[in-house]
């Protein structure tokens, strides 16, 4: 932001390992979570920014052209082109984009496009952005676009997103209700929540958050990618940066689901209060192998044991080492 890649520098060879794993899995990032806060969500998403298609370009290609290291610039700015095209191909639904690349006939905001115009990075080309948000003004409902085809709640700060992304400075690109319409029809005493069904105005979570209103920004000089000049505003001469601390050593003390096949007693019915104590016998629970879930809901699961319902209590019984830290190294 202030024409140097110093800040950058510091965490450098963080940026190029987090860039090195997008080239390998940032089309579509194994276990991805769109609304991650809000609902467990399917596998394959596609939210370009999500995903590796914005990320490879936006992080490493400028600084990288700014430290000298055109080469590397180059490299990632082509990964991110070929992202961004393989996307538009794969996520194609006819008269919108899928929410996964997997599941016909659903969609999805694609908010974190507005990202593309802010850094002037223009991967995605405007029939794209166009053709989104034709399919969104038929759908909004009366206080609001929803997330997603799963369900009628929103969130206010993402909504704004969208609606920057087709505008110009005179209209709005989804024909917007105003946003302070679900606070005075909600019914409610909470203090401002940007988390509501977009039927009802209700809210649904989040309370006391005004992020909703941080992005009402000039979509049309957000086509011209003219980032430079709004912090140009900012007169602070940063220095002195932290640099990235040092790793801490983490080891698993119990076997995992990922190295190993461990047993667990398990019930899916509330047991009595005392089913964690040491010697409270768990003898007439089922026994089964993790991980526990349902398969096809979460890419990159090792689902072991099926388990469908609300809630599940489990019991193991282990010996624990206190690890050496000569383990560490």
């Amino acid at each position: 932001m202030e024409g140097n890649a110093n800040f950058a520098g510091l965490y450098w060879k963080q940026l190029e390992q987090w860039a090195d794993y997008l080239k390998d899995k940032g089309f579509d990032p194994e276990q991805a979570a769109l609304h991650r806060r809000l609902r467990r969500s399917p596998g394959a998403q596609c939210q370009p920014q999500r995903q590796g298609h914005l990320r490879p370009r936006a992080r490493l290609p400028s600084s990288g052209d700014m430290r000298g290291d055109k080469a590397k610039s180059d490299e990632y700015f082509k990964l991110a082109r070929e992202f961004a095209a393989q996307w538009v191909k794969e996520a194609d639904d006819g008269e919108k984009f899928r929410l996964a690349f997997d599941r016909p006939g659903t969609w999805s905001q694609k908010y974190n496009l507005m990202w593309d115009r802010i850094l002037g990075l223009n991967l995605f080309p405007d029939s794209v952005l166009r053709k989104e948000m034709d399919y969104y003004k038929k759908i909004q409902n009366k206080y609001g676009l929803p997330l997603d085809s799963r369900k009628e709640y929103t969130k206010l700060d993402w909504i704004t997103w969208t609606a920057t992304l087709t505008a110009n400075a005179r209209t709005s690109s989804v024909d917007r209700p105003d946003l302070h319409l679900h606070e005075r029809d909600a019914r409610s005493f909470a203090a401002h929540c940007d988390w509501y069904e977009t039927k009802t105005a209700k809210k649904v979570g989040f309370t006391a958050r005004a992020t909703g209103h941080r992005r009402r920004v000039r979509p049309d000089a957000l086509r011209q990618g003219d980032l430079g000049e709004v912090c140009g505003r900012d007169k602070t001469k940063a220095a002195n940066f932290a640099p990235m601390p040092k790793a801490p050593c983490l080891m698993n003390v119990l076997p995992t689901a990922v190295e190993e096949r461990p047993r667990w007693r398990y019930t899916t019915t509330k047991p009595s209060a005392d089913w964690f104590k040491p010697e409270f016998d768990a003898g007439a629970w089922k026994e089964g192998a993790a991980g526990f879930g349902t398969r096809g809901t979460y890419a990159g699961s090792r689902v072991r044991t099926e388990w469908n319902t609300s809630d599940i209590w489990l019991r193991a019984s282990s010996r624990c080492r206190t690890p050496s830290s000569a383990t560490c190294n």
